[in-house]
């Protein structure tokens, strides 16, 4: 039987109000208890969408789990502590829902204006901060937020309180939003202005911010002309720091590298002033204020990568050349730490042939002061890279046969930038050895897969796999 979407918005509808279920897809549940759930086999389209609408119409329903496999919902009595990730191909089939009891239900249709009334909830201040704001259930900040004047946490914030606390913490943020189904908080430095009514159906959202600041009394009429102090001198900006990091190897085409082979490195950048982000390709949604990243390859590249085969027994191999630029601003009077690492292959191929030390190889890092006239390459202008030897392998081949990493092979590096007020900047070098790998998995770096075949077995054979 298919579910009509009139049935499905029916049962969603009949939800009460103070009760909320956020669904998320790739999760399996973890459940405090072993009392047995409610089993029902689901058919028709929406299916996730409709255990959803049970949990929520069913008083004793503390989460729900749905298999797109069995096409089963499960309905949880006991307390649902938390969602993980859903491992396997069938990952993207696995829901997991938790429901909540707010602790005041939100309106049907809740009245939200421009400027908030008097009318429309506050909060006072926390004993974290001092800041009052004005919020309303099932509300969104309309328009797209400004990328410089706004930061972005995803999976991050699982409660209102804890965004509202964020934003009152942070010295120049005047407004927030919440969505409960992701986890996520955005602080803006800037009041918002438009408001816009949210659909209860899709989770608890919140939009808030601080209230407008009244308009000062008129002054008290004066028999004589009030007295005007001399004109001020503007303020002066702090001067504009700003700082390029370009992480690439020193030949502009694959077949002019030293080596054949495959090597691959990733390029992150930190704050000391901000512990919550890193600037790089695993991190691109979520990239702060102060940094963009781009990859000479916008498509398919995430790292600094080259690929380099035999063009006489791989004629049509597809071989690959990539690059990484991270730009940082507001550099004054900060610490920014340049960091490479090194991904590491299932092995090191094609050991046996000559010319395939592809471990040999490594990409410099030259850093750029766009700021000061004075200073246009900060640290060494040749820049830096991780130390390179033909002897020191990525890999050591077991007697059983199996690979290894080589503990002493140092494919990691870091560079340190201090900067002053006047973006005059220092560096400082440093590599060491060992496996970082924080790429989200396996096959998103490129480079061979699986095993490897010999010219012989496979002259025609092109290793890209992306």
């Amino acid at each position: 039987m298919i579910v009509p979407l009139v049935l499905l918005l029916a049962l969603l509808s009949e939800v009460n109000a103070t009760k909320t279920v956020s669904l998320q897809k790739n999760k399996v549940c973890v459940v405090d208890g072993d009392t047995e759930p409610t089993v029902t086999v689901m058919k028709g389209k929406n299916k996730q969408l409709v255990c959803k609408a049970r949990c929520l119409n069913t008083e004793s329903c503390q989460g729900f789990f749905f298999n797109g496999v069995e096409k089963k919902c499960y309905r949880y009595s006991d307390k649902v502590l938390q969602m993980k990730k859903a491992k396997g191909k069938d990952k993207d089939k696995m829901f997991c829902g938790i429901a909540k009891i707010i602790t005041e239900p939100p309106t049907d249709a809740p009245t939200v204006t421009s400027a908030p009334t008097t009318s429309t909830p506050s909060l006072n201040p926390s004993p974290g901060h001092s800041k009052n704001f004005v919020w309303d259930f099932n509300t969104v900040c309309t328009g797209k937020p400004n990328p410089n004047r706004s930061v972005k946490y995803k999976k991050t914030f699982k409660t209102l309180d804890a965004c509202i606390m964020k934003c009152g913490q942070t010295e120049k943020c005047k407004s927030f939003s919440w969505k409960e189904s992701k986890e996520e908080c955005v602080i803006y430095m800037y009041r918002i202005t438009d408001i816009a009514v949210s659909d209860p159906k899709t989770g608890m959202k919140v939009c808030g911010k601080i209230p407008k600041p009244p308009n000062p009394p008129s002054a008290a009429p004066t028999t004589s002309p009030p007295t005007v102090p001399p004109p001020t001198k503007a303020p002066t900006p702090a001067p504009r720091c700003v700082l390029k990091g370009v992480l690439a190897f020193d030949f502009k085409d694959p077949d002019d590298a030293p080596y054949y082979g495959y090597h691959a490195c990733y390029l992150e950048v930190t704050k000391d002033s901000d512990d919550y982000h890193i600037c790089s390709h695993e991190y691109y949604d979520w990239l702060p204020g102060w940094c963009s990243y781009k990859n000479s390859d916008p498509e398919k590249g995430d790292s600094t990568y080259v690929e380099n085969t035999e063009d006489y027994y791989y004629p049509d191999a597809a071989e690959a050349l990539t690059s990484e630029t991270v730009v940082v601003r507001k550099a004054g009077k900060e610490t920014i730490r340049f960091s490479s690492y090194h991904y590491f292959f299932d092995e090191d191929y094609y050991t046996n042939y000559k010319g395939w030390e592809d471990h040999a190889m490594a990409p410099r890092l030259k850093i750029y002061n766009m700021s000061n006239k004075k200073q246009k390459r900060v640290g060494k202008p040749e820049g830096y890279s991780h130390p390179t030897d033909k002897k020191t392998s990525t890999h050591i081949k077991k007697k059983n046969g199996d690979w290894v990493i080589n503990p002493k092979y140092k494919g990691n590096f870091e560079v340190t930038v201090t900067c002053t007020a006047k973006c005059n900047c220092k560096a400082k070098h440093r590599s060491w050895a060992g496996q970082v790998n924080r790429m989200s998995d396996g096959n998103s770096v490129r480079g061979p897969k699986g095993k490897v075949p010999t010219r012989r077995q496979d002259p025609n054979f092109s290793s890209r796999t992306n």
